[in-house]
Protein backbone atom coordinates (compact mmCIF):
# COMPACT_ATOMS: atom_id res chain seq x y z
CA UNK A 1 0.00 0.00 0.00
CA UNK A 2 1.05 3.58 -0.91
CA UNK A 3 1.12 5.45 2.48
CA UNK A 4 2.49 8.82 3.45
CA UNK A 5 5.62 9.14 5.85
CA UNK A 6 8.32 6.96 3.88
CA UNK A 7 8.99 5.83 7.60
CA UNK A 8 6.13 3.56 7.46
CA UNK A 9 7.05 1.85 4.18
CA UNK A 10 10.11 -0.09 6.60
CA UNK A 11 7.24 -2.27 8.52
CA UNK A 12 6.26 -4.05 5.28
CA UNK A 13 9.85 -4.01 3.40
CA UNK A 14 9.51 -1.80 0.34
CA UNK A 15 11.80 0.78 1.51
CA UNK A 16 14.57 -1.38 1.62
CA UNK A 17 13.35 -2.94 -1.91
CA UNK A 18 13.15 0.72 -3.37
CA UNK A 19 16.36 1.65 -2.34
CA UNK A 20 18.09 -1.11 -3.93
CA UNK A 21 15.91 0.12 -7.31
CA UNK A 22 17.79 3.31 -6.76
CA UNK A 23 21.15 2.67 -6.85
CA UNK A 24 21.06 0.34 -9.54
CA UNK A 25 18.84 2.24 -11.97
CA UNK A 26 21.09 6.24 -11.08
CA UNK A 27 23.02 5.73 -13.86
CA UNK A 28 20.56 4.44 -16.27
CA UNK A 29 18.29 7.38 -15.64
CA UNK A 30 21.22 9.60 -15.77
CA UNK A 31 21.86 8.59 -19.09
CA UNK A 32 18.27 8.65 -20.31
CA UNK A 33 17.46 12.73 -18.57
CA UNK A 34 20.97 13.63 -20.63
CA UNK A 35 19.38 12.10 -23.92
CA UNK A 36 15.77 13.22 -23.47
CA UNK A 37 16.62 16.82 -22.14
CA UNK A 38 19.76 17.79 -23.66
CA UNK A 39 21.12 19.40 -19.89
CA UNK A 40 23.04 17.75 -17.09
CA UNK A 41 20.12 16.44 -14.48
CA UNK A 42 20.72 18.40 -10.90
CA UNK A 43 20.88 15.16 -8.23
CA UNK A 44 17.17 15.62 -6.75
CA UNK A 45 16.22 15.17 -10.47
CA UNK A 46 17.92 11.39 -10.78
CA UNK A 47 17.24 10.42 -7.71
CA UNK A 48 13.50 11.44 -8.15
CA UNK A 49 13.84 9.86 -11.30
CA UNK A 50 15.65 6.47 -9.87
CA UNK A 51 12.49 6.57 -7.49
CA UNK A 52 9.77 6.76 -10.16
CA UNK A 53 11.86 3.90 -11.49
CA UNK A 54 12.61 1.82 -9.06
CA UNK A 55 8.33 2.05 -7.63
CA UNK A 56 7.23 0.94 -11.36
CA UNK A 57 9.97 -1.56 -11.02
CA UNK A 58 8.44 -2.89 -8.05
CA UNK A 59 4.75 -2.61 -8.45
CA UNK A 60 4.86 -4.82 -12.28
CA UNK A 61 6.36 -7.68 -10.21
CA UNK A 62 3.97 -10.64 -11.37
CA UNK A 63 3.67 -11.65 -7.71
CA UNK A 64 1.58 -8.01 -7.02
CA UNK A 65 -2.07 -8.90 -7.78
CA UNK A 66 -3.50 -6.14 -6.39
CA UNK A 67 -2.83 -2.41 -5.66
CA UNK A 68 -4.38 -0.31 -3.11
CA UNK A 69 -3.46 3.52 -2.59
CA UNK A 70 -4.90 6.31 0.02
CA UNK A 71 -5.00 8.83 -2.91
CA UNK A 72 -5.50 9.52 -6.47
CA UNK A 73 -5.72 6.07 -8.29
CA UNK A 74 -5.00 7.47 -11.37
CA UNK A 75 -1.56 8.30 -10.37
CA UNK A 76 -0.68 4.55 -9.20
CA UNK A 77 -2.06 3.60 -13.20
CA UNK A 78 1.15 5.50 -14.61
CA UNK A 79 3.31 3.31 -13.20
CA UNK A 80 1.73 0.06 -14.38
CA UNK A 81 2.56 -1.48 -17.81
CA UNK A 82 -0.25 -4.10 -17.91
CA UNK A 83 -3.71 -3.75 -15.36
CA UNK A 84 -3.33 -6.01 -12.43
CA UNK A 85 -5.91 -9.14 -11.46
CA UNK A 86 -7.64 -7.23 -9.31
CA UNK A 87 -8.48 -3.24 -9.55
CA UNK A 88 -6.51 -0.52 -7.90
CA UNK A 89 -8.21 0.22 -4.54
CA UNK A 90 -8.31 3.30 -2.39
CA UNK A 91 -8.61 2.45 1.10
CA UNK A 92 -7.71 4.35 4.37
CA UNK A 93 -3.76 5.17 5.11
CA UNK A 94 -2.82 1.78 7.80
CA UNK A 95 -1.32 4.63 9.93
CA UNK A 96 -4.75 5.20 11.09
CA UNK A 97 -3.93 2.09 13.31
CA UNK A 98 -0.27 3.38 14.73
CA UNK A 99 -2.52 3.20 17.83
CA UNK A 100 -3.45 -0.48 17.76
CA UNK A 101 0.20 -1.06 17.17
CA UNK A 102 1.80 1.40 19.82
CA UNK A 103 -0.38 1.96 22.49
CA UNK A 104 -0.37 5.46 23.96
CA UNK A 105 1.21 5.35 27.82
CA UNK A 106 -0.57 7.70 29.60
CA UNK A 107 1.95 8.99 31.65
CA UNK A 108 3.90 9.85 29.26
CA UNK A 109 1.44 12.50 27.58
CA UNK A 110 2.22 16.22 27.71
CA UNK A 111 1.28 19.88 27.13
CA UNK A 112 3.10 20.70 23.84
CA UNK A 113 1.94 20.79 20.23
CA UNK A 114 3.51 18.85 17.98
CA UNK A 115 4.56 20.73 14.93
CA UNK A 116 5.73 18.98 11.89
CA UNK A 117 9.29 19.65 9.75
CA UNK A 118 9.08 19.73 6.06
CA UNK A 119 11.83 21.55 3.93
CA UNK A 120 10.71 24.21 1.32
CA UNK A 121 11.74 22.58 -1.63
CA UNK A 122 9.40 19.72 -0.83
CA UNK A 123 6.60 23.00 -1.30
CA UNK A 124 8.16 23.86 -4.86
CA UNK A 125 7.73 20.15 -5.63
CA UNK A 126 4.18 20.33 -4.84
CA UNK A 127 3.58 23.73 -6.98
CA UNK A 128 3.50 26.37 -3.88
CA UNK A 129 6.65 28.62 -5.01
CA UNK A 130 7.75 29.93 -1.47
CA UNK A 131 10.98 30.93 -1.09
CA UNK A 132 13.22 29.30 1.90
CA UNK A 133 12.65 32.84 3.56
CA UNK A 134 8.68 32.80 3.57
CA UNK A 135 8.52 28.83 5.08
CA UNK A 136 11.23 29.64 7.63
CA UNK A 137 8.58 32.60 8.36
CA UNK A 138 5.46 30.77 7.89
CA UNK A 139 7.25 28.44 11.03
CA UNK A 140 8.39 31.27 12.89
CA UNK A 141 4.71 32.58 12.79
CA UNK A 142 3.03 29.67 14.34
CA UNK A 143 5.67 29.78 16.98
CA UNK A 144 5.66 33.06 18.16
CA UNK A 145 2.10 32.58 18.01
CA UNK A 146 2.00 29.58 20.03
CA UNK A 147 4.66 31.02 22.97
CA UNK A 148 2.18 34.41 22.85
CA UNK A 149 -1.05 31.79 23.78
CA UNK A 150 1.10 30.39 26.16
CA UNK A 151 1.67 26.61 24.53
CA UNK A 152 5.03 24.46 24.89
CA UNK A 153 5.55 23.22 21.33
CA UNK A 154 7.98 20.95 19.73
CA UNK A 155 9.45 20.59 16.40
CA UNK A 156 9.37 16.60 15.28
CA UNK A 157 10.93 15.09 12.14
CA UNK A 158 10.10 11.67 10.75
CA UNK A 159 13.68 10.75 10.16
CA UNK A 160 14.17 12.79 7.03
CA UNK A 161 18.10 14.35 7.29
CA UNK A 162 16.85 16.70 4.95
CA UNK A 163 13.62 18.15 7.16
CA UNK A 164 15.88 17.53 9.94
CA UNK A 165 18.89 20.04 8.70
CA UNK A 166 15.71 22.69 7.78
CA UNK A 167 14.89 22.59 11.03
CA UNK A 168 18.18 23.23 12.65
CA UNK A 169 19.04 26.45 10.57
CA UNK A 170 15.26 27.41 11.53
CA UNK A 171 15.86 27.65 15.35
CA UNK A 172 19.48 28.75 14.16
CA UNK A 173 17.85 31.70 12.55
CA UNK A 174 15.43 32.18 15.52
CA UNK A 175 18.49 32.24 17.71
CA UNK A 176 16.97 29.02 19.67
CA UNK A 177 19.85 26.81 19.00
CA UNK A 178 19.47 24.76 22.38
CA UNK A 179 15.43 24.05 21.85
CA UNK A 180 16.20 19.76 20.84
CA UNK A 181 14.11 18.70 17.64
CA UNK A 182 12.55 15.48 17.87
CA UNK A 183 13.89 13.46 14.89
CA UNK A 184 12.15 9.72 14.96
CA UNK A 185 14.61 6.28 14.35
CA UNK A 186 11.26 4.04 13.91
CA UNK A 187 7.82 3.90 13.31
CA UNK A 188 7.34 2.86 16.84
CA UNK A 189 9.01 5.95 18.13
CA UNK A 190 7.64 8.33 15.74
CA UNK A 191 4.16 7.10 16.77
CA UNK A 192 4.83 6.83 20.55
CA UNK A 193 6.00 10.35 20.58
CA UNK A 194 2.89 11.66 18.53
CA UNK A 195 0.68 10.20 20.95
CA UNK A 196 2.22 12.40 23.94
CA UNK A 197 1.22 15.63 22.00
CA UNK A 198 -2.07 17.95 23.13
CA UNK A 199 -2.31 18.92 19.47
CA UNK A 200 -0.50 18.58 16.24
CA UNK A 201 0.20 20.99 13.24
CA UNK A 202 1.01 18.67 10.40
CA UNK A 203 2.26 19.85 6.99
CA UNK A 204 3.87 16.02 5.84
CA UNK A 205 0.56 13.90 5.93
CA UNK A 206 2.05 11.25 8.69
CA UNK A 207 1.90 13.08 11.34
CA UNK A 208 -1.59 13.73 10.56
CA UNK A 209 -3.00 10.73 9.75
CA UNK A 210 -1.10 8.96 13.22
CA UNK A 211 -2.31 11.32 15.28
CA UNK A 212 -6.29 10.98 14.34
CA UNK A 213 -5.37 7.38 15.14
CA UNK A 214 -4.79 8.40 18.79
CA UNK A 215 -7.56 11.00 18.28
CA UNK A 216 -5.32 14.23 18.75
CA UNK A 217 -6.44 17.40 17.84
CA UNK A 218 -4.56 18.79 14.27
CA UNK A 219 -4.22 21.37 12.28
CA UNK A 220 -3.34 20.39 8.43
CA UNK A 221 -1.66 22.76 6.58
CA UNK A 222 -2.49 21.65 2.94
CA UNK A 223 0.59 21.48 0.28
CA UNK A 224 -1.13 18.51 -2.19
CA UNK A 225 -3.48 16.74 -3.37
CA UNK A 226 -3.57 13.97 -1.09
CA UNK A 227 -4.80 15.97 2.05
CA UNK A 228 -7.79 16.22 -0.04
CA UNK A 229 -9.02 12.83 0.48
CA UNK A 230 -8.14 13.16 4.32
CA UNK A 231 -12.71 13.39 4.29
CA UNK A 232 -12.64 9.42 3.31
CA UNK A 233 -10.88 8.88 6.41
CA UNK A 234 -10.64 11.64 9.13
CA UNK A 235 -13.46 11.87 11.30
Amino acid sequence: QNTGGGIFLKCIGISEITQVSAEQSSEECLDCSLSQENATPTEEEIQNQARKDSISKLLNFPSVLQITTRGETKLVEEYLIAQKRYPISRVADFGLWANEVYPPVPEAKTQKIGIGLIRPDIFRESGKNFTIIQVCDMYEHIINELEARGYEWELICNGASKDYTFGKELLRKMRKNDVPIFKASSAKTLSEKISTYQAVIAVRLYLAVVAASYQIPMIMLERQNSLLFRKYWFI
